[in-house]
């Protein structure tokens, strides 16, 4: 049963038409593909370094208490056009509050201007800073829609370059099919307040230029998902990339690889972020998780 406070903020993306923004902006050629810098939120419980990788910032961020090799590169949702909000950075604040984990973020260029090739290669670039420069115990690839599919694509890649895969991979909200092609998209459309279809499709399109968009490194959920480590899924089944998940989940089920589908019920697109009942529960399932690795 969703809580009192997720059922007002669904009413309330509901009357305001939240899932018609992203066409709006695309249709009208206004996306501002800015992003909110992390310094403020972590004032007072971790210490934030940024270096330059590809002409782009990538933050570094140590709890201010303690000293683990334990590593979470976080790759920010947006669906490709919108970089790091401050929600991202207060969920990320708090899960390295409850873990002592550190955490590396790259603000990666972005569409329309930039292009997937590059946002690939600045990520590349960043994972191998990470291994020269701190030698990581134990590393953890965490991703929220958009940056979901480039963290399952990512692991994929260093796999095949035969290069050290993360341990575990947590995907939040993931979306890992830009196709948007499911028929059973069509079961979630009427009840998703944020996503919109068309919009995903007109990203999806970009997003794979003239190539195949069933790549792995577009859509995940087409490779080879085999010796990449634990996957954790958390997202909510009035999302629709609900059904990237439990398409993932199934796909994982088959071919007998460990992991965990954790969905919430009438949850939106990304409502860890959010503040509910609900989001304190997937953080707290998370931080357990982590603390345990």
């Amino acid at each position: 049963m969703p809580s009192v406070s997720s059922k007002i903020l669904y009413q309330i993306m509901k009357l305001l038409k939240f899932n018609q923004i992203l066409k709006r902006d695309l249709d009208q050629h206004t996306i501002i593909g800015t992003s909110k810098k992390p310094h403020a939120h972590f004032k007072k419980v971790g210490n934030v370094d940024r270096i330059a990788i590809s002409d782009r910032d990538v933050f570094i961020i140590k709890p201010q208490k303690e000293e683990k090799q334990t590593w979470v590169i976080y790759l920010h949702g947006g669906a490709y056009v919108h970089g790091f909000q401050s929600f991202h950075w207060r969920f990320l604040k708090t899960i390295m509050k409850k873990t002592g984990w550190n955490i590396i973020a790259p603000d990666y260029p972005l569409l329309p201007e930039s292009s997937s090739k590059a946002m690939y290669a600045m990520i590349q670039e960043t994972y191998q800073y990470l291994l020269d420069h701190e030698n990581p115990k134990t590393i953890l690839f965490m991703g929220d829609s958009a940056g979901g599919g480039l963290a399952l694509g990512f692991a994929q890649w260093l796999k095949l370059e035969k290069m050290r895969t993360p341990d575990t991979i947590i995907l939040l909200s993931p979306w890992l099919d830009v196709t948007m092609t499911d028929p059973k998209i069509k079961n979630i459309e009427p009840y998703d307040p944020i996503l919109n279809v068309e919009a995903l499709r007109q990203i999806g399109l970009m997003l794979a230029s003239n190539e195949n968009q069933q790549h792995y490194l577009f859509s995940p959920l087409y490779g080879d998902l085999k010796d990449i480590g634990k996957i954790f899924i958390f997202s909510g089944t009035y999302d629709l990339l609900y059904v990237d998940a439990l398409s993932l989940s199934q796909y994982l089920a088959r071919k007998n690889i460990t992991h965990q589908l954790f969905a919430s019920e009438s949850m939106v697109h990304t409502f860890m972020f959010f503040g509910l009942p609900e989001s304190n529960e997937v953080i707290k399932l998370i931080t357990q998780a982590m603390n345990a690795m």
